[in-house]
């Protein structure tokens, strides 16, 4: 069982537990008859092992064979006792050498084969060392595959090796696989009616629910399993506690008391007449869950005693640090808050603090706190609780330093939040950042703002961008770093080896950590530096070999003011905004200084977003304009605050935030009667973050750039989805030249052949958005089967880094679904993700011709040499102005286009030429050439006529 939202590591850490108290070896059900006591076994193996030396000696070949025989069984079972008392290390060099001896044995002995490989590899997997653990449980699957039989002679034994890989690759983070591999262990223990063996693996799969918050699903299987405890046995305790906990965090509150009464009260009894059956984990956790219960319950004062006793349990068995001693800190603070005693309750956190640590020092850099922590969750929790408590005294007191205080542990709980969701899986990634870090940063930005006006002083201004760029990085830091997992960009061994360096580093300081340094073994000081050396090297590997995966994980380097002033082109901005459910933030940065800004939301904020957006996405028809109050609203709101700036810019790079995401700022106006759009005045693009968007600026270029234009649906296509022919599409791909492929040569499989021979790819087609789940909006290509649709989720895992445009010219490219803290899920994003430079999409459902001519103006000021941005601010206006488009003047017709990105220059300026001046320059050249040589044999004919 595990605790609400606490990171899969713990779900790790019951599997330890449970494993470790439920089966003394990973599933060896099957044991070869020989001695059991370890030491009878090891005299028995140095008498086997010199009557096999003497039998070899006297050339008796037969008896020699028997005896390896003999031998690797011998070594299977001491392996095996080494492994019960956990030394893992001892126990694979052991069952190495059974392999070995029955190798020499010449005998086909498969039972005795995948027993001493699954043990291999589990011992492999304790130790850890996942390298070694993912080979040989490689090889025990591959030899499982070849031998099936197997599962059904020796099922234990199966079993076993399925839970032990499953324990591996929790430990791992790959918490799906684990899952799939408990699964198939559960099917097969039933098989051999080993109730307990049952029971165990159905409470691990109650974890997994319980992860994910399927709390129904998750009692069911707890029920199962407690059914499948023998009565009145430490199990069933666990059984009732771990349900009971999960009824606590599924808000059945008196059903979770009472069941937590019941496991430990039946502990209480057992312990009295068996004291040798006491489990100290229970004690601690079931006081844990008791007072988390009674908490929630509103008993306070009975919580904060269940609280201490699982302090006094922890401290006394396993020290001041830990997970659950950090978690009950945290509980007596949130009761000392409830009591308004907020000294109290800042004490108790700095003490959750300090168990989540092995070396925690309050005037630290926040980069001190990574890689020192015992439990990164604890920790941000901590920190995140002491800034709380600062923000109360600050809105109570009003006095600065309680300001500086809760923004500087807002600013260190953020910088361990980003390093833990790194170790959470996607979902529960996504659940953390919108119900625990979204409010963090909200506080977090208000209190930087509050201390910018209070002080002036640029470092906190500084700090108020940083914390922007942050809430906006973050969850796009984890979509590309799961990007790398799933592109397998970074190899499935090297995440291994990387997250087993982490685990053996963990161990090591925190054995270090609770051991005074006068009684600190000599192995354990040179295990530890040993460590810390492979992993500075493993590093610098990592660095050089994969450096975009690297940079994610470990680079913190904060985006500085400075920076992007730096990487700012001439009479360019860049514009960013935070929108919570109160105010708006806008930071605001130009070559020769920043402003920043908040203002209150109106209280109609969000219907004015609405009405604008629905404004302008409808087909217009024979209706007019009706958008021009809520553009005024909005322009009021956003861009009022600093009108003055951007009056010395042309360009303006703008990050939108939440509900941003719907307003086209080209539209907005700065009053109703005005007829003058802000993106007349300047050439708007946008982009996701600074990082993403400064991260890499192209030189201007000297050559045209590759092309390749797709036009699947321009004409009829008989498809089960009835997509409509798009007549334009072909003569709009044509227009942009390069190569191209259409009807049934635009197929799915061709884009992803060809996409890394283009700098700009042209997608003249349909494309739908998916406002329940973003994954599976897409790209239509040719129906050549029944795979055609390139989804989101596929985009997003390519790498694009070599594109400097994608023209997605179909509807709905920059529409999709808001989700808290991670913005517009939209197909333009992922092929951001993808690492594409610059798109040029629709937000909503757009006129094929319209768009085709639009397109074409984008298309004729790029060949000028002008960047994306004021080639499209060109076009809208030679459209809008041009009487051949006179019918389209609605803005559902022009402000359709977007682009997103890093505006890019794509032709050279000499492009002012177009391709048709070209040759005739040429042609030009031709003729004055040949003039000159019909002039040159004219004059020599006249003067050999004169000699």
């Amino acid at each position: 069982m595990v605790r609400n939202n606490v990171a899969p590591h713990l779900f790790a850490f019951f599997l330890i537990l449970l494993i470790g108290h439920a089966l003394s070896l990973p599933g060896y059900g099957r044991q070869p008859r020989m001695a059991k006591n370890p030491q009878s076994v090891e005299d028995i193996f140095q008498e086997k092992q010199h009557a096999y030396s003497s039998a070899l000696r006297a050339g008796h070949r037969a008896e020699a064979l028997k005896l390896a025989r003999q031998l690797s069984e011998l070594l299977c079972i001491m392996s095996n006792n080494q492994y019960k008392v956990g030394k893992y290390g001892q126990s694979a060099s052991m069952a190495k050498s059974g392999l070995h001896w029955l190798a020499q044995a010449e005998a086909d002995m498969d039972t005795l084969h995948f027993q001493l490989l699954s043990l291999t590899a589990a011992s492999y997997g304790r130790v850890p060392q996942a390298d070694s653990a993912a080979y040989w449980y490689s090889k025990t699957s591959g030899y499982l595959s070849v031998h099936p039989r197997l599962r059904r002679i020796i099922t234990d034994d199966v079993c076993g090796y399925y839970m032990g890989q499953a324990y591996f690759l929790s430990r791992t983070g790959d918490l799906q696989q684990a899952f799939n591999y408990l699964q198939i262990a559960g099917e097969l223990a039933r098989k051999t009616g080993n109730r307990r063996l049952v029971a165990i693996i159905d409470n691990y799969i109650g974890n997994y629910f319980f992860q994910i918050r399927q709390y129904d699903q998750a009692a069911v299987y707890y029920q199962r399993a407690l059914r499948g405890y023998k009565p009145g046995t430490v199990d069933q305790c666990w059984g009732y506690v771990i349900l009971g906990n999960n009824d606590r965090a599924a808000q059945h509150l008196a059903a979770g008391l009472a069941n937590l009464r019941r496991g430990q009260m039946m502990y209480s009894k057992l312990i009295a007449k068996q004291p040798q059956q006491r489990n100290v984990d229970f004690e601690i956790q079931a006081s844990y869950y008791m007072a988390e219960c009674l908490r929630a319950s509103k008993q306070v004062d009975t919580a904060a005693r269940a609280y201490r006793i699982c302090l006094a349990l922890h401290q006394q068995h396993y020290g001041p640090r830990g997970e659950f001693m950090a978690y009950s800190w945290l509980g007596l603070s949130h009761i000392a808050r409830v009591k308004s005693n907020p000294w109290q309750a800042l004490d108790f956190a700095r003490r959750g603090s300090r168990a989540s640590c092995y070396r925690l020092d309050a005037q630290a850099s926040s980069a001190d706190y990574i890689g020192t922590v015992v439990n990164e969750k604890t920790l941000y929790e901590s920190l995140r609780l002491e800034g709380d408590i600062w923000w109360d005294e600050w809105i109570h007191q009003r006095k600065r330093p309680a300001l500086a205080k809760a923004v500087q542990r807002y600013d260190l709980a953020l910088t361990v939040a980003a390093r833990l969701r790194r170790n959470l899986m996607p979902e529960e990634s996504k659940f953390f950042l919108s119900t625990n870090v979204a409010p963090c940063i909200e506080r977090a930005l208000a209190g930087s703002f509050d201390l910018f006006q209070q002080t002036g002083m640029e470092t906190d201004k500084n700090r108020l961008f940083t914390l922007m760029e942050r809430h906006r990085t973050m969850a796009l830091s984890d979509r590309l770093h799961e990007k790398y997992r799933m592109a397998r960009a970074v190899p499935y061994l090297v995440i291994q080896r990387e997250q087993s360096l982490r685990q053996q580093k963990l161990d090591l300081e925190k054995a270090a950590a609770d051991t005074p340094p006068e009684a600190l073994p000599d192995s354990i000081r040179k295990q530890l530096n040993y460590i810390r050396v492979e992993s500075h090297a493993f590093l610098d590997s990592l660095e050089q070999a994969f450096p975009g995966y690297y940079a994610l994980k470990y680079e913190t380097r904060p985006v500085s003011v400075e920076y992007v002033q730096q990487q700012l082109p001439e009479q360019a901005g860049y514009l960013g905004y935070f929108v919570s459910d109160q105010f708006v933030i806008g930071f605001l940065i130009t070559k020769t200084g920043s402003h920043v800004f908040r203002r209150q939301l109106p209280r109609h904020f969000s219907e004015t977003v609405t009405h604008l957006w629905q404004s302008v996405r409808r087909d217009p028809g024979m209706f007019i304009y009706t958008g021009q109050n809520s553009a005024t609203a909005l322009h009021r709101t956003l861009i009022h605050p600093i009108e003055n700036q951007l009056r010395s810019i042309e360009r303006l790079i703008t990050a939108r935030d939440g509900l941003l995401h719907y307003i086209p700022f080209d539209l907005l106006t700065p009053s109703v009667s005005s007829t003058s759009y802000l993106g007349e005045q300047i050439a708007i693009s946008y982009a996701y973050s600074a990082e993403l968007t400064f991260a890499r600026l192209d030189s201007l270029p000297t050559i045209p750039p590759r092309i390749t234009g797709y036009a699947p649906y321009y004409q009829s296509i008989q498809t089960s989805d009835t997509l409509l022919p798009l007549r334009e599409s072909l003569a709009e791909v044509r227009a942009w030249g390069g190569r191209i492929l259409a009807g049934p040569e635009a197929t799915k499989d061709t884009f992803i052949r060809a996409v890394k021979q283009s700098d700009v790819i042209v997608l003249a087609t349909h494309a739908q958005a998916d406002g329940q789940k973003s994954e599976r909006s897409y790209v239509a290509f040719y129906p050549n089967g029944t795979d055609y649709r390139l989804r989101a989720v596929e985009i997003a895992t390519l790498s694009l880094e070599q594109l400097k445009l994608v023209v997605l010219s179909a509807c709905h490219g920059n529409a999709g679904v808001i989700q808290q803290s991670e913005g517009l899920l939209s197909l333009a994003r992922a092929f951001r993700m993808a690492g594409c430079r610059t798109i040029l999409t629709t937000s909503w459902s757009a006129s094929d011709e319209s768009t085709a001519a639009l397109n074409t103006l984008f298309l004729q000021h790029l060949l000028r040499g002008l960047p994306t941005d004021l080639a499209l601010q060109k076009a809208r206006s030679d459209f809008r102005t041009d009487k051949r488009f006179r019918r389209w003047n609605h803005p559902y017709h022009w402000a359709n286009f977007t682009l997103i990105g890093t505006p890019v220059t794509l032709y050279p300026a000499s492009g002012e030429q177009t391709p048709v001046k070209w040759i005739g320059g040429l042609c030009l050249l031709c003729l004055t050439g040949a003039g000159f040589f019909f002039w040159r044999q004219l004059h020599l004919s006249k003067q050999a006529q004169a000699l």
